[in-house]
């Protein structure tokens, strides 16, 4: 379980972290946010990435997905 300010997140639970320019999360964030599913964690930060979990709710966060990637699994993600 990570820790992203006052929340923790268990790591087991994230399907994917995606760029928030990437087309698919604009869609992703619409379909969670229509269904009551989307968590903000930015605080009023810009929106730099979007965890999917395996429950179907969305995080937004105001981290970007490599430091997102490094901080739930210690690894770059790059390779």
């Amino acid at each position: 379980m990570k820790s992203f300010g006052k929340f923790h997140i268990p790591s087991e639970r994230i399907i994917a972290v995606l760029p928030v320019e990437a087309s698919i999360s604009r869609k992703i964030r619409e379909a969670a946010n229509y269904e009551g599913k989307i968590i903000d964690l930015t605080y009023g930060k810009k929106t730099r990435s979007v965890i999917l979990m395996d429950s179907g709710h969305v995080i937004l966060s105001p981290m970007i997905p490599k430091s997102v990637v490094v901080k739930i699994w210690g690894k770059s993600g790059s390779g």
